[in-house]
């Protein structure tokens, strides 16, 4: 059986190999002799340490965290660590006031109970964000 795209030879080259194998774009790891898709190849950035990143699977990892609602993860080449946009749950919200205390105390206990949260999930150090921003918009 021939694998190609129908009269579009370009496309067949580009996610096609030589011997036949389709090209997915997709990052796998192999455990028991089974391949397990864990990320998109362009979803991958690098830190400054040289340590490549999949946000994506750190994002539904930290979704696990009692406090978090909505989370982005963000990483920068020229920099060593990660750092997230935080939506807190909105029971959490509720019990904040005005004081630039509250706020401080609910982002460490962010912090904290989201680098359980890695460790639960055994996530490597430097998967752990180090700094968030606090979203807190309620509707």
């Amino acid at each position: 059986m021939c694998q190609q795209y129908y009269r579009n030879e370009e496309a067949t080259n580009k996610f096609y190999t030589k011997d036949g194998y389709y090209r997915t774009g997709d990052i796998g790891e192999i455990r028991n002799y089974k391949i397990h898709v864990i990320d998109r190849k362009q979803h991958i950035f690098k830190l400054s340490q040289s340590e490549y990143v999949a946000p994506e699977r750190i994002e539904t990892i930290m979704l696990d965290s009692a406090y978090v609602e909505q989370i982005y993860v963000y990483g920068n080449p020229k920099h060593s660590f990660l750092v997230a946009i935080v939506v807190p749950r909105a029971c959490y919200l509720e019990q904040l006031d005005s004081d630039p205390e509250s706020f401080a105390d609910l982002r460490s206990a962010i912090l904290r109970d989201m680098a359980a949260v890695a460790s639960k999930h055994h996530l490597l150090a430097f998967e752990i964000p180090k700094a968030i921003y606090l979203e807190c918009k309620i509707t």
